[in-house]
């Protein structure tokens, strides 16, 4: 008898053992079902300024892109583009005017060369004067989901590939700008890629025409 009392005392100790509080077991519970629902609801998962593909394809969830922060950068350089044209500028002004680039008979083109060239020049510092000014009056205002895009508009392109970011701006076009760990290519309304994508909204699909054929995208995020 007590062979046996201790026999079920071991067994009874056991489940106890192996048992868990309800509160505990309760909390499982829960976790599991979360876990499962999650799992469950991958496929329709959308997160906001991330298309699906980009997630199903293994992209990391990319940082948040500061606008100003472009424009700060792209006024950067037209502004180093400008200190340096206006140098060069006076350079070719100063030896315009030197005596000895003076035409020794009226073959001799040197000064008139010369000449020419200062005045493209002086047409280019304009050209990124004004370019600054545009910048500086550049409204950066936000972009939604349903907004259409516009001047200003931070647009991410997906091809289920690539995710490629391009700014809108009244100027600077072609400049590339790292912010964020993300390049960031600035287009004018002027160029092609701008004009496929004023007046659309995230979630469109386009195709643009490139030097390499045409390229079918959508527009992961406007921002």
């Amino acid at each position: 008898m007590q062979a046996a009392a201790r026999g079920r005392g071991v067994r009874d100790d056991s489940r106890q053992n192996l048992a868990l509080p309800s509160a505990s077991a309760a909390n499982l519970s829960v976790r599991l079902r979360t876990r499962q629902g999650l799992e469950n609801l991958a496929p329709f998962v959308s997160v906001s300024g991330v298309s699906e593909s980009m997630l199903h394809a293994g992209f990391p969830m990319p940082p948040a892109i500061d606008k100003r922060e472009i424009v700060r950068l792209l006024r950067d350089c037209l502004a180093a583009d400008l200190a340096t044209m206006s140098a060069a500028q006076r350079v070719v002004v100063d030896g315009a005017t030197h005596e000895e680039n003076r035409p020794e008979n009226d073959k001799d083109t040197r000064a008139l060369e010369q000449t020419y060239l200062a005045r493209g020049q002086a047409q280019r510092v304009v050209e990124l004067q004004e370019a600054l000014n545009q910048l500086k009056a550049l409204d950066l205002r936000s972009f939604g989901a349903e907004s259409r895009i516009a001047l200003g508009a931070l647009v991410v392109l997906d091809d289920g590939e690539v995710a490629a970011h391009y700014f809108i701006a009244p100027a600077g076009g072609g400049v590339r700008v790292t912010v964020a760990g993300s390049e960031v290519c600035i287009i004018t309304p002027q160029s092609p890629i701008a004009r496929a994508l004023l007046g659309k909204a995230q979630g469109d699909d386009l195709e643009l025409r490139t030097p390499q054929g045409v390229r079918e995208c959508s527009i992961a995020s406007v921002s």
